[in-house]
């Protein structure tokens, strides 16, 4: 799977959140999607079920879903690479 070098191709937003919709049926409504500063792990926005799907790119399985209090509308990675913002 090539999806870290493809992560800036027009309409891998789309595909990603296929990936993560087969992956894990309660990750749902995914608005955004950020690589990892080492591009192996994705960060996935899932507005409707109120999480962040954390999704290994190597294996294209989601890792971990961390609940939030609201629905994420947006994702940014902290300069450091070791912080991820919320919106």
């Amino acid at each position: 799977m090539r999806i870290a070098r493809e992560f800036r191709i027009t309409g891998f937003f789309v595909a990603i959140c296929c990936i993560v919709g087969v992956a894990a049926a309660d990750n749902l409504g995914p608005v955004a999607v950020i690589a990892s500063k080492d591009g192996k792990q994705l960060f996935v926005a899932n507005h409707d079920s109120k999480s962040v799907a954390v999704v290994d790119v190597a294996s294209g399985k989601v890792t971990q879903s961390i609940p939030m209090p609201a629905g994420p509308t947006g994702l940014v990675l902290g300069p450091n690479g070791k912080s991820l913002y919320l919106t």
